[in-house]
Formats: structure tokens, sequence, C-alpha cells
């Protein structure tokens, strides 16, 4: 058996550390502009978030009046509940998304003294586009259903 053995300068000169170092320059100068995206991304999540919610609240407080009774399945009470419901789980999906892009950007600003990090960042960068993308999906496909029921 041979031995292969190689000296940190030889280690050095090696191709693969330097599309290493190349590729830890780019992700920590990308991580800068990530986070002011991230920030827009949640300011905007949020605003939409909330208001959704506010107009859900003022729904329910114009179905659930004193003099009124209420059905299930009367005046559309069921596409309301669903819809409530629906919204929080979108909710949950996009701040779930936010929570794992922090998480990212975090380990990207550790990542010039931690290899580790960096890879770690990566992964968690991945879980983040999956959360949002799901969540994507969901509105995508809720808004269609409140489309149909509503103008079809």
């Amino acid at each position: 058996m041979e031995n292969n053995q190689t000296t940190p300068e030889e280690k050095a000169a090696t191709p693969g550390l330097w599309l290493s170092n190349r590729w830890l320059g780019a992700v920590t100068g990308m991580a800068g502009l990530g986070k002011t995206v991230m920030v827009i991304a949640l300011i905007v999540g949020a605003v939409r978030s909330f208001s959704s919610l506010y107009v859900q609240y003022y729904i329910w407080a114009m179905r659930l009046a004193p003099d009124r009774d209420f059905f299930l399945f009367e005046d559309y009470n069921w596409l309301y509940v669903f819809n409530t419901l629906s919204l929080f789980a979108l909710i949950y999906l996009y701040f779930r998304g936010i929570i794992e892009g922090y998480k990212a950007f975090q380990q990207f600003q550790d990542c010039s003294v931690d290899d580790e990090a960096l890879l770690d960042g990566q992964e968690r960068l991945g879980k983040m586009f999956t959360w949002l993308c799901w969540w994507a999906g969901a509105y995508v496909l809720l808004t269609a259903f409140e489309y149909f029921f509503h103008y079809a």
C-alpha cells in the first residue's frame, strides 16, 4: 500500500480548495442580499397574514352577531370555516419558511471560520425553499378553490 500524504502547501494548490474558497466567498456575499430579501419578504408576508386575519375576524364578527344563528351548512358558513383554518395553515407554512431562512443566514455568518456551518446553512436554505414552495402551492390552490366557489 502506498501512502499518499500531502502537505498543507500541496492542499492549498489543489483546484478543489480554490473552488471551495470561491464558493464560500459567493455564499457570504449573497448572504447580505439574502438578508435584505428576507426582511422584505418577512414584512410583506406579515402584513398580508395579519390583514387576512383581520378580514377573517371581521367576517366572523358579522356572521356570529348576537341575533344570528350559526349553522355550518347554511349560507356558505362551511367555506368561511375552511378559509379560516387554511389561513392559519398558510401562516404556519410561511413563518416556518422564514424561520428556516433566518437559521440558514445565521449559519452563513459563521461560515467564514467553520466549514460545517456552510454546509448546514446550505441544508437549511433548502429547507426554507421547501417550506416556501409548500406555502406558495397551498396559497395558489386555496385561491383557485375560493375563486371556483365564489365566481363559478
